[in-house]
């Protein structure tokens, strides 16, 4: 009887050995599945739920190769040039796998069928989960005020050196109006006075500095002369007008000889915001090309620039030979002159209309 009782005691014991043994095992088996999920997390960065249904080698090897080759495979392209990188990946049963992925601009979530043999993964098919397709970026993430002034102010501060194209007549492009139609994608509409361009500028932040990835002229509004948008309206010109007759000497780079002033012969105007001016003082007839803008019904000249073919030619057209003196512009029409050296040159109502008019 005690032999039993003893032999009793020994299979309790083994079993409850064994059920610790069991007990130990299974649970340092989860651990090191937990670990080693933790490891492709970690490493991977997209395989964030691993199925243990399935191999971890599996998993990996097709993780591997949906991140190497996910642009050839989506049946939509990427936006503005971009590259489409994966996000998150999920093997819901064998040969299946649920891929997010997106390029900055859109995100996309497929179903992927595959096979795997020897470790080379086949995609027999690929397709767009559609209440997941196309998903605007910017609808996920609305972007927020200041992340938009921050871009602004740094357009504006750089916009020339952004441009594809340079001003015309070395000026200075200017921001005229942004919109931000999705995140991380500027439309930045600029001009110079003289030709408008509208671009699309993609852009990324670093430590709280603005980098522009993408700058890009959108053709349907490339170059639009700035005539060809808004005609110069006849009472415009006729401000302008006057605001050059009466600032034309203060306006002009070169002075009036003799102590003369300047007066306006014609101006004329072949697109919007400028104006070709002829002027002269009696002595010289000079041509200048003048920017100018409004500012609260004000007129502004930004740029008042001579016209080199032509500028500072002599009004008489007389030659380095000649000995008269020219009294153009001293009140008196000289129409009988003497013909010896020292005396005045001979005037008419056209070379000299100041004197003669």
């Amino acid at each position: 009887m005690s032999k039993n009782k003893t032999k009793t005691i020994l299979i309790s014991l083994v079993v409850i050995l064994l059920i610790v043994v069991g007990v130990y095992a299974l649970t340092n088996q989860n651990n090191n599945e937990a670990n080693l999920s933790n490891e492709i997390n970690n490493e991977e960065g997209v395989l964030t739920n691993i199925n243990p249904d399935i191999s971890l080698e599996e998993q990996e090897v097709v993780t591997d190769y949906l991140e190497n080759n996910i642009s050839a495979l989506s049946p939509e392209d990427a936006q503005l040039g971009g590259t489409f990188y994966v996000t998150n990946i999920y093997f819901p049963e064998k040969n299946v796998v649920i891929v997010d992925y997106e390029d900055g601009h859109i995100a996309l979530t497929a179903q992927a069928n595959y096979t795997l043999d020897d470790d080379e993964v086949e995609i027999t098919n690929f397709d767009l989960i559609e209440d997941t397709n196309t998903n605007d970026l910017n609808e996920q993430e609305e972007l927020s005020v200041e992340d938009q002034e921050v871009v602004t102010t740094y357009l504006e501060n750089n916009i020339s050196a952004l441009s594809p194209e340079d001003a015309v007549l070395g000026g200075t492009f200017y921001v005229t109006n942004t919109t931000y139609p999705e995140t991380n994608v500027v439309i930045v509409d600029y001009e110079d006075g003289h030709i408008a361009l509208t671009a699309q500028a993609n852009y990324t932040f670093d430590d709280g500095e603005v980098k522009i990835t993408n700058f890009d002229l959108i053709e349907d509004t490339n170059t639009n002369d700035l005539n060809e948008q808004e005609e110069l309206s006849v009472e415009d010109q006729e401000v302008v007008t006057t605001y050059l007759e009466n600032n034309i000497s203060a306006l002009s780079p070169e002075d009036a000889q003799l102590g003369g002033s300047f007066y306006i012969t014609e101006v004329t105007y072949p697109e919007r915001n400028i104006a070709i001016v002829d002027y002269e003082d009696g002595h010289q007839a000079l041509s200048a090309r003048a920017n100018y803008e409004f500012n609260d019904g004000e007129v502004e000249v930004g740029a008042f620039d001579l016209i080199p073919d032509g500028s500072t030619v002599e009004r008489n057209n007389t030659s380095d030979d000649e000995i008269c003196v020219d009294m153009c512009g001293d009140g008196i029409c000289q129409e009988m002159v003497c013909m010896g050296e020292g005396c005045p040159c001979a005037e008419t109502a056209e070379t000299c209309p100041a004197d003669c008019s």
